[in-house]
């Protein structure tokens, strides 16, 4: 009798020690992210086999938690999958599963045929699909019930120990850290791609370099007006492409992030294409961190040259005003002392040439010269 106790405590003392290595393997598992799927089919079949069970599965709940669907499973030759036929399963018949998960994190249900009279939508599909005793676990990411881990023996009743629920529980929990961490990864995945279709749809040029002026990044935008390709651009540096006299500026620009001034105001800047056109640019830009480490300058650069061609045109047009105008009054004083006025045709000429000149200016294809008669006080044309 003795030695049938010390056989009896060496087994659980072995089933122990196996329910913990294959904890810590089912950990291992999940270091990454990779494969993730086929990492949880196996999780659940290594645990399912060392418990001994005849199915394990996982369930999650749809976003607006109105049904669930199982997503992973493992089953013995003697069960059925579960996979083929929990998809999109309504949670109205399962409430009180639903409840009990909620209140106690797991639910144990040791003989199916005995399940009370609250749990009569559960038996009802537990028995439906062979179920003899079942283990559920609750899975929480993020303080909220994503679903559950369940195990089932379609052969025999049973009772579950709690040692063996402990290390189920923490196998629960490993699954969910692991499901949170792809939760998080997808997340983090969809942020980028996000980014990445802004930064290379984006107008704007978008571009990084280091503290050295070596460029690291930048975007389709840059690509179409500077007319580099991305591998020539990762040989440029700003110097490449700054024009000498606006290369100070940027420089003490760069400087200022150097000393942790994170952005700076908005300041323009000359540039040249490959082609050797000008591009003019307005650039803000701003320190870049990894890992809160200061590794370069991230800027977004407008393209500015149409409206520096329209600025500088127009400062070309008062230029130009300024010298009709003395022209028309160096004109005008030169006809007072030879008395054009009284000559139609010199006075004529004076006035076309006043009125095509202006037209010029302007690009004008139609004008008209009014004078402004102070005797009468009315315009005249």
């Amino acid at each position: 009798k003795v030695h049938k106790n010390t056989s009896s405590v060496e087994q659980l003392l072995q089933h122990r020690i196996l329910l913990e290595k294959t904890c810590a393997e089912i950990s291992s598992l999940f270091l990454d992210d990779s494969d993730f799927d086929h990492k949880m089919h196996l999780a659940l079949e290594l645990i399912g086999r060392v418990q001994n069970v005849d199915r394990s599965y996982l369930c999650r709940y749809d976003l607006q938690g109105n049904a669930m669907t199982c997503t992973h499973e493992w089953h013995s030759s003697d069960a059925d999958s579960l996979m083929l036929v929990f998809q999109q399963i309504s949670l109205k018949f399962f409430p009180w599963l639903l409840q009990e998960l909620a209140l106690h994190k797991s639910v144990s249900v040791p003989d199916v045929s005995k399940m009370s009279v609250s749990a009569s939508r559960e038996q009802k599909i537990c028995t439906k699909y062979g179920m003899k005793a079942c283990l559920f676990f609750v899975l929480n990411v993020d303080h909220e019930v994503i679903g559950f881990i369940g195990f089932d023996d379609v052969k025999v009743v049973r009772e579950w120990n709690q040692e063996d629920i402990l290390v189920l529980r923490t196998v629960s929990e490993i699954m969910s850290r692991a499901l949170k961490r792809q939760k998080d990864e997808g997340a983090l995945k969809e942020s980028e791609m996000k980014y990445r279709e802004l930064f290379e749809n984006a107008n704007d040029i978008i571009y990084t370099h280091d503290f050295d002026g070596n460029f690291t990044s930048a975007n389709r935008a840059a690509e179409r007006i500077y007319g580099y390709t991305q591998p020539e651009i990762f040989k440029l540096n700003i110097r490449d492409i700054i024009d000498p006299e606006y290369l100070p500026l940027a420089l003490e620009n760069m400087k200022k992030k150097l000393h942790h001034v994170e952005m700076t105001d908005p300041y323009e800047l000359l540039t040249y294409a490959k082609d050797g056109s000008s591009v003019w640019v307005e650039v803000n830009s701003r320190i870049q961190k990894v890992h809160d480490i200061a590794v370069g300058v991230q800027g977004i650069a407008r393209d500015i040259t149409e409206r520096k061609l329209a600025e500088q045109k127009l400062v070309d047009s008062y230029r130009y005003l300024g010298i009709l105008n003395r022209k028309i009054a160096i004109l005008l004083q030169f006809g007072k002392k030879q008395r054009f006025h009284r000559n139609l045709r010199g006075e004529s000429k004076v006035y076309d040439f006043i009125l095509e000149s202006a037209m010029d200016l302007s690009h004008a294809k139609i004008g008209a010269l009014f004078l402004y008669d102070s005797q009468k006080e009315v315009f005249r044309l």
